[in-house]
């Protein structure tokens, strides 16, 4: 009895030491041993926010789908007293997801024979598909929803939006607004049964906070307009690529933004480089000839050009610094809007070198040149201006008409928006305001204050000047918009390649805006590499002036009258001057016109006391009444144009 009573002592002691053992030395261990094996953790993300035009109008829409998990080590069917071997089990179940997912079994028995406790094995399926998996009643398979994004107008807007990807936002405001849309993930804890089933809610149940939802600036229609306009003139030229930007220059609002070619989004894994790229946004490229219209405006606002001015363009050949600068046109003395209207790559050297290469740069910075727009977009650029410091003679003539600056679609459209706002320019806006999960009204984003770049007469002033570009001598008539006037200016740029600048290359380009005297929108056009016509006057005006008449009539905005096309400004200075002017030089006889150009004939005719009757175009070659006769009392002459010597844009 001794020896028993020792024994069971000795057994109890040894229980007692194992349950110490099990419940205080290794407790924690294996509490969670049993929490792996009864409870698993699934993180739920968020509804993402969705994203609408300025309208209302659905860009981007989230809808829940269902995503599958697996627990590898509970994987099993619900068999009867005989179940098949471990082994067996694994490779049933992996034949049987394969055939309901539609995947390789090998990916499948990948995932099932993971080490890790979870593993996705779908992502947002339809609801056939997990109807298939959830008719299994396979034990360690469970469902949660997400939400997957949607675009309904396909590759309407892509570049501006972006993709949404897995887990996050790529590229555009998906990416750049990522955490706002996003909203707060869910962490939920299931707990399972001994049969490794849920034990509680339905999976429907289970979602996270909802992101917030995106408003942007963009207009539905007017972006469409936009897109058809350039796919045309991008099919039609055979360019590279073609790109467009519509702003409201009073606001700053961006009504439409896009590039062609573009990508579906379904197509986004596939789509090449040039289809993915967001020209429009970064897109770096020398202007040419658009950028005297800042140079112009800084001389007039720093007051070293006056707008009555006439200068020598040296009739298309001038040397500054040892590098020859050549025009199109060989224009003599000429008046601020001749040059302008006719583009002289020499006048706008000199007078970017009268206004100084130092304050033409600080001009350029302040039209926001060189610098990020601000805009709600990732890629936001630079450009390239160069530093002060290497802006000797050659280089200040060269940025005078374009050349030896990178500047992006939207900085131009932006630049030449502050010109048609009187002077004033506002930060290009993208989002124009936000909804707060929960909130029934929109939360509308503050429009900033406007930087005055130039004086408002300034402005003025070009504004007129750029209005005479689109007169019957102008190099941007293709622009104009029946029953409206507008202003705008071509550009037709040589691309570098390899340290050159190949003749084949080309970047055509034409902005402008419109109305003239009450501008709602800015319109830039820009045509990459065009093959065959290759000017921005033949490739790039003509859709400025589709896109403008077809947003104008979207807009309701009434034209002030039917005449169609915009006639040649009066001198830029006082108008009343015009009735003081001398009949001619000296007499009141009828000038010499032939073998001027329509822009010169007519400026020698005003001088006389004359207007033109225009037929034709090119060069004078015939006049009525001849020179050296008296004024006609009607105060007209008859000047027949020949298209034998072209007057032709810049190259």
């Amino acid at each position: 009895m001794a020896a028993m009573a020792c024994l069971m002592a000795v057994f109890f002691l040894l229980v007692l030491g194992r349950a110490y053992d099990l419940m205080i030395l290794q407790g924690e261990k294996y509490a969670r041993l049993a929490n792996s094996q009864t409870e698993v953790s699934v993180e739920i993300p968020a509804r993402r926010g969705e994203i609408f035009d300025r309208n209302g109008a659905p860009l981007a829409v989230s809808v829940e789908k269902s995503s599958i998990y697996l627990m590898p080590g509970d994987i099993r069917i619900m068999y009867g007293p005989r179940p098949p071997s471990r082994e067996d089990l694994r490779e049933q179940v992996a034949g049987q997801l394969a055939l309901a997912l539609g995947m390789p079994v090998d990916q499948v028995r990948k995932r099932i024979h993971a080490q890790s406790s979870f593993q996705w094995l779908a992502r947002k399926v339809d609801d056939e598909t997990a109807r298939k998996v959830r008719d299994l009643q396979l034990a360690g398979v469970g469902f949660v929803k997400e939400s997957e994004r949607q675009y309904p107008n396909g590759s309407l807007a892509i570049h501006a939006l972006g993709m949404m990807g897995l887990d996050k936002g790529i590229e555009g405001v998906e990416e750049h607004f990522n955490d706002v849309l996003n909203g707060r993930k869910l962490n939920v804890t299931r707990v399972r049964d001994a049969r490794g089933l849920n034990l509680f809610a339905d999976e429907r149940e289970l979602v996270g906070s909802r992101g917030a939802d995106l408003w942007l600036t963009i207009d539905r229609t007017i972006q469409l307009i936009v897109e058809q306009e350039i796919r045309a003139a991008h099919e039609k030229s055979h360019a590279l690529r073609t790109a467009a930007v519509v702003q409201d220059p009073a606001t700053g609002d961006i009504l439409a933004i896009a590039s062609w070619p573009a990508y579906e989004p379904e197509n986004f894994q596939t789509a090449s480089v040039l289809e993915r790229y967001p020209f429009a946004f970064n897109g770096a490229y020398e202007p040419g000839s658009t950028m005297k219209v800042f140079t112009l405006a800084a001389a007039l606002d720093h007051r070293v050009l006056q707008p009555d001015e006439r200068l020598d363009c040296e009739n298309g050949r001038w040397t500054v610094g040892g590098k020859v600068i050549k025009d199109d046109h060989r224009l003599g003395l000429s008046s601020i809007e001749q040059i302008l209207a006719q583009s002289s790559n020499i006048c706008s050297a000199k007078i970017g070198l009268r206004l100084g290469g130092e304050t033409l740069r600080q001009y350029f910075l302040r039209f926001g040149f060189g610098a990020r727009t601000g805009v709600d977009h990732p890629a936001d650029s630079k450009g390239l201006l160069q530093p002060a410091e290497q802006w000797g003679q050659v280089v200040t003539a060269n940025v005078s008409f374009g050349q030896g600056i990178s500047v992006t679609p939207l900085q131009l459209t932006s630049g030449v928006s502050a010109i048609a706002n009187g002077g004033v320019q506002r930060r290009p806006r993208l989002v124009r305001g936000m909804r707060e999960p929960g909130d029934s009204s929109i939360r509308e984003f503050p429009l900033e204050e406007g930087r005055e770049i130039v004086s408002a007469s300034a402005a003025s002033i070009m504004k007129r000047l750029m209005h005479a570009v689109t007169g019957p001598q102008g190099t941007g008539k293709s622009a104009n918009v029946e029953g409206f006037k507008s202003a705008g200016k071509t550009g037709t740029a040589q691309k570098a390649e390899k340290g050159e600048y190949p003749d084949h290359l080309r970047i055509a380009s034409y902005a402008g805006f419109i109305p003239l005297e009450k501008p709602r929108i800015t319109i830039l056009v820009i045509v990459d590499e065009p093959k065959g016509d290759r000017y921005g006057s033949q490739v790039a005006a003509p859709v400025f002036s589709r896109i403008a008449a077809r947003s104008l009539k979207y807009l309701g905005v009434t034209p002030v009258s039917a005449s169609g096309v915009a006639a040649v400004l009066p001198p830029v200075n006082d108008p009343a001057r015009e009735e003081q002017r001398p009949a001619a030089p000296g007499s009141g006889k009828v000038p010499e016109l032939r073998g001027l150009s329509m822009i010169e004939a007519m400026n020698q005719a005003r001088d006389a006391g004359l207007r033109v009757a225009p037929a034709g175009s090119g060069i004078a070659e015939q006049q009525d009444p001849p020179a050296g006769n008296p004024l006609p009392a009607n105060r007209e002459v008859r000047v027949f144009f020949t298209s034998g010597v072209h007057a032709r844009e810049e190259p």
